[in-house]
């Protein structure tokens, strides 16, 4: 059965709606229908992310996260599934925070956080959307694997096959507005990637090619 799923990609100096189009499998296949980002606010202020509404001093302020930057991504995404004969209620939405968040929790407290996300979570449901996960990303285990992953499509096409000659080295550096992330790929053996571990080291993770070849995550 084909699925529909939106994420929202509240990144440190922006916010992001991506909805996709997904075949489940034992590799599922995953089709990217849209992209939309605002620059600006309802409001008409620079639209700088989700974490300059964590404001534990001014509820009031904090609740305008929804209308200014949720409102406006999630009338965009109801529109563009009208098109396509879809109802926002088969369609879950998810909102994935990064560095930003992870810096505003240090300054604010983990409580100031829940009560955000408590908010935007009711703010998905006034548009008839399902609610998925509402959180904030672990920069070594997830945005690191991000990164990797694309190294990864530098190193190969997702079908295996060769991008760079055999012996090359190639390194990918996510640069975040908050934090960065940078990877750094071993000796190309040319291996097909269909199995590849990732293993966490302390706060470096540490991905191992089948052939042995290491790549190197830091966040």
């Amino acid at each position: 059965m084909t699925l529909h799923t939106a994420v929202i990609d509240a990144g440190s100096s922006g916010t992001r709606l991506f909805l996709y189009r997904v075949e489940p499998g034992p590799f599922a296949h995953v089709e990217k229908l849209l992209e939309q980002e605002f620059p600006t606010m309802a409001s008409g202020a620079k639209e700088d992310g989700i974490n300059n509404f964590v404001r534990p001093d001014d509820p009031a302020i904090q609740a305008t996260v929804v209308p200014e930057i949720i409102d406006p991504l999630l009338e965009h995404a109801r529109g563009f599934l009208r098109g396509l004969g879809i109802e926002p209620a088969h369609v879950e939405v998810n909102l994935l925070a990064t560095a930003g968040m992870r810096y505003a929790e240090g300054l604010h407290g983990r409580p100031a956080i829940d009560r955000l996300y408590d908010t935007i979570r009711a703010g998905i449901r006034a548009h008839g959307f399902p609610v998925g996960e509402v959180r904030t990303t672990c920069g070594s285990e997830e945005e690191g694997v991000w990164t990797w992953i694309n190294l990864n499509d530098m190193l190969l096409d997702v079908d295996g096959g060769r991008k760079r000659r055999r012996g090359d080295r190639v390194a990918a550096v996510q640069n975040g507005g908050a934090q960065p992330c940078s990877s750094l790929g071993g000796e190309d053996r040319g291996d097909s990637p269909d199995h590849i571990p990732f293993q966490r080291e302390a706060q470096e993770c540490t991905a191992t090619w089948r052939s042995g070849a290491r790549y190197d995550v830091r966040c």
